[in-house]
């Protein structure tokens, strides 16, 4: 049968009240459970299956059809037989905690189970050996009380509280109707389980997911790795994204990265280019810098060896991969996580893992994949486009900069929010200034995480950068031992390469917002403004030209008159006309009629990303048109990705998403604003000026952030 939804949790729950038994109200506690999902804030990611009248062989029916995460069952126990199950005959049939554990041990997937029945502490306790927790009741035990637990320990799974905290709840809850504390007992299983000690208290760990939830494909593997670390971790719950509480979701989504002690990536071809994936990932490596590593990071490869985005590996290059080829790779890979990627659990616990579960411990890793292009048959929209991509779209500003490249000494500054095609104008501008003209290419994401941190690794590698394509790293010993400040050692030896190349010389750096955070970022901006100035007494600087890519997403120099980016030529990026739409329908195959690519305009504007990605989802066949236009504001549709990114931003700033909010809402309090929040929304291209008012950049926009954003 199909794999159950990986964003919701089953609760199985399974009722027998045979004859002959006291009678309960079975219906009520299904009844009250049900209410208590219903009304949480998180009980639409849990779905309810009731089985009445349970028989032995409904046991097995009922896990293999759904699957469950949690299993709760209603009914009588008894002190050395088991369970009270309904016989074939309608009469009392009973199973053995033997019979029990010994089924559950086929079910891996089961989190929870949860025997809500007079006498049940022996059946859990041997459950437990088979799944994470399971809970039974050491003594008889009122109908009421039971149903209070239930509550209680429902109530709080709905308020995306932990099964521990549930089940504290839940006895509390039991114990307003004079149960004592210990009546119920919670059992976890018996395998050694990773953890982390903290203030002489241990947990288990906890481990987030993070995959690109529009590929099934791999949520597939997600859904799979995370049955198989259940075992041994706290797995984050995937859980769904729909619905009014999407904004909710995103703020738990930050707070269990956040939480969490390992942060896995899942990256196929596709995923790579996954907006929401590369932001969780952002946020998980600037979490660990914070918190002394926490979470590690540990990427997964899935699928044959490709190449990475250049805005990946500035967080991943110098990591260890794990690869994964498909799902019957999962049990390996669990086995390799378990026994030795957590270097905070125990001695114990590696121990216990490795003996329980046997199987190979060294990691079949890979090398981290290199920042090249990814070129596939229909070229997957995201990142840098080659020079000679059947994709590209020349605009006006393609023309503008080519003209002021025939001239020598000259500063360029490509600026635009994100998926606008900067880098990917640049790049196409190098290869036509080629033969003219010497190029030395900086992509500031391919540095190491410790040269964004100090000075000097970060400025002898930006020195070893631009001597590689003039061949002179072999003077890169004279930069380190010129006794003079960073900034003058660096511009002394950019001198000497000027004055050795016979050719002008272009510098392009791309991504320079990516030293954004470095504490020396004025002092090297400041720098190559002065080569700027330079041109005009000292005339080797003549040979050099400057291009600068700038994303206008965030705020960058503080002193205006020490930033290179407000000096020489403004290239700014602008949205596609509808003949560059036409364009790019052609060059893929016509996936839209013209009377579709007007809806497809109103809908998106010219957003480069925004079209490119349409035209790429309908073209491969993964949405028909109609599907495309139906589910545009989905969190799983065809531009679900890029939406939830920008969620995830307007999160770590509430004043942008207030910003953002006003303008949708065309309130009058959109002028009392900050300045700085206005230009930041239009800086980072969800908003825009039309006849002088804040409008939302499209249509899209409006209707997704203005059911997501509220008060």
């Amino acid at each position: 049968m199909p794999m159950p939804p990986l964003e919701t949790r089953t609760v199985l729950i399974l009722g027998a009240n045979p004859p002959g038994t006291e009678r309960l109200r079975l219906d009520n506690e299904v009844r009250e459970i049900r209410d208590a999902l219903h009304g949480a804030s998180h009980g639409h990611c849990f779905q309810l299956e009731y089985w009445p009248a349970t028989r032995p062989r409904d046991l097995w029916r009922a896990l293999l059809k759904h699957r469950p995460e949690i299993v709760h069952f209603i009914g009588h126990g008894t002190e050395t037989e088991g369970l009270v199950l309904e016989g074939e005959d309608g009469r009392t049939k009973l199973v053995s905690a033997g019979e029990l554990a010994s089924l559950f041990s086929l079910f891996t997937g089961v989190e929870c189970v949860l025997l809500n029945a007079c006498y049940t502490q022996d059946q859990a306790r041997a459950i437990a050996q088979h799944v994470c927790v399971a809970i039974g009741i050491q003594r008889p035990i009122s109908d009421q009380a039971s149903i209070q637990f239930a509550v209680g320990f429902y109530d709080s799974l709905g308020a995306g509280e932990s099964l521990e905290f549930a089940y504290q709840l839940g006895c509390r809850a039991a114990r307003f109707e004079g149960e004592q504390l210990d009546t119920i007992q919670k059992f976890e299983s018996d395998r050694s389980d990773p953890v982390i000690r903290q203030s002489g208290q241990s947990r288990r760990a906890r481990i987030f997911i993070s995959f690109d939830r529009a590929l099934q494909r791999d949520r597939n593997v997600a859904w799979e790795l995370r049955r198989g670390l259940i075992k041994y971790y706290d797995v984050f719950p995937l859980q769904s994204s729909q619905g009014p509480d999407l904004i909710e979701q995103v703020y738990r989504i930050h707070r269990e990265i956040q939480n969490s002690d390992v942060f896995i990536a899942i990256l196929s071809q596709s995923a790579a280019h996954s907006e929401l994936l590369s932001q969780e990932i952002a946020i998980a490596h600037e979490l660990a810098g914070k918190q002394s590593g926490r979470p590690l990071l540990l990427p997964i490869r899935h699928g044959d060896q490709f190449p990475l985005p250049s805005s990946l590996t500035v967080y991943l290059d110098d990591l260890d991969w794990e690869s994964l080829h498909n799902q019957d790779d999962i049990p390996r890979l669990v086995n390799s996580i378990a026994g030795g990627v957590l270097s905070g659990r125990s001695e114990e616990a590696t121990k216990g893992v490795n003996e329980s579960d046997p199987g190979p411990q060294a990691s079949n890793t890979l090398p981290p994949p290199r920042p090249t292009a990814v070129r596939p048959c229909l070229e997957i929209p995201g990142g840098t486009m080659s020079s000679d991509s059947k994709y590209y779209v020349k605009r006006r500003e393609d023309d503008t900069a080519l003209r002021a490249l025939d001239q020598q000494g000259v500063t360029i500054v490509i600026t635009g929010a994100r998926q606008m095609g900067k880098s990917s104008l640049l790049i196409q501008l190098l290869s036509k200034i080629s033969a003219a003209k010497r190029v030395i290419y900086v992509d500031f994401q391919a540095f190491s995480r410790s040269d964004h941190r100090e000075a000097d690794p970060f400025y002898l590698a930006f020195c070893s950068m631009i001597s590689n394509p003039v061949d002179m790293l072999h003077r890169i010993a004279e930069y380190q031992n010129n006794p003079l400040s960073n900034n003058q050692r660096c511009t002394y030896y950019l001198e000497s390469i000027l004055k050795r190349v016979q050719l002008p010389i272009v510098l392009a750096m791309d991504e320079t917002e990516s030293i954004l955070s470095a504490p020396f970022r004025d002092d090297f901006f400041g720098m190559v403004r002065s080569w700027h100035n330079r041109r005009a007494a000292e005339p080797i600087w003549k040979n050099l030209d400057l291009m600068l890519v700038r994303s206008t997403d965030n705020e960058f120099i503080t002193d205006p008159s020490q930033s290179p980016f407000n000096v020489g030529l403004q290239i700014r990026m602008n949205d596609f006309t509808p003949e560059h739409v036409a364009v790019l329908n052609r060059s893929h195959d016509r996936p839209f009629e013209d009377s579709e690519l007007d809806h497809l305009i109103q809908l998106i504007g010219g957003h480069p990303y925004l079209v490119r990605q349409a035209l790429y989802e309908v073209a491969s066949k993964r949405f028909t048109v109609a599907g495309l236009f139906d589910r545009a504001a989905d969190d799983e549709g065809p531009f679900g990705d890029h939406l939830r990114y920008f969620l995830l931003r307007l999160y770590d700033d509430p004043q942008l998403g207030l910003g953002l909010r006003r303008v949708i809402s065309r309130q009058s309090g959109l002028a009392e604003l900050d300045r700085r929040i206005t230009y930041r929304l239009l800086g980072a291209g969800l908003i825009k000026l039309q006849g002088g008012q804040y409008i939302p950049r499209c249509k899209l926009y409006n209707d997704y952030f203005g059911t997501h954003l509220r008060d």
